[in-house]
């Protein structure tokens, strides 16, 4: 997991994906079949593995290399590979992290972009107290059979567990995706979840 704030990456690989959300700390299993894309990933395992994932509203605006993605993607780097015999992938993304996205040219067949890391804001001193074990709860109950989380855990991460675990649509996952409040997210996150 990456916390620092500001930090620019120039030329990163970009996956758009359709109302797709990496969260911080989720990991994504993802069947890469296009060509573009696996020329991506192959250039992937030769470098960082690191890319950023965006989502994009499939109904929505385009530009010419492709559907316009939302302003904030999830920064992610492969943590696991398998190469099929007919040159496909299966990958598995780990979410580093939030970051700003700016598409820049591309000497590739895939798309890329200029990455700027977004950090949380510090929560309000005592908010962690007392949201962090409603939040655990949550989690646990919406994930009974997964790991039990142990050690301090920071807010956000904590909220953003609970929120890719709900089965939230498109439009709510993209608004509380962007914010960096992570007291909001939290609070969000758990409203929801006694929705559900």
């Amino acid at each position: 997991m990456i916390t620092s704030s500001g930090k620019l990456m120039r030329g990163l690989p970009l996956f758009p994906l359709p109302d797709f959300f990496l969260f911080p700390g989720a990991v994504a299993p993802l069947h890469v079949f296009e060509p573009r894309y696996r020329q991506m990933v192959t250039d992937l395992l030769d470098a960082s593995g690191r890319m950023v994932l965006a989502a994009y509203r499939p109904d929505g605006p385009r530009a010419e290399t492709g559907p316009m993605v939302m302003p904030v993607g999830g920064l992610g780097e492969i943590v696991h590979h398998e190469t099929l015999a007919d040159g496909r992938y299966l990958i598995w993304v780990l979410g580093l992290g939030r970051v700003g996205v700016s598409e820049v040219p591309s000497d590739r067949l895939y798309r890329k972009t200029d990455a700027q890391l977004i950090a949380d804001r510090e929560p309000e001193l005592g908010t962690e107290e007392t949201m962090t074990p409603q939040l655990m709860d949550a989690i646990h109950t919406r994930a009974p059979r997964g790991r039990r989380l142990e050690g301090e855990l920071p807010l956000g991460l904590l909220a953003d567990i609970l929120l890719n675990a709900l089965p939230l649509d498109a439009e709510r996952t993209a608004a509380i995706y962007a914010e960096r409040c992570p007291v909001h997210r939290a609070e969000m996150a758990l409203t929801w979840h006694q929705q559900n």
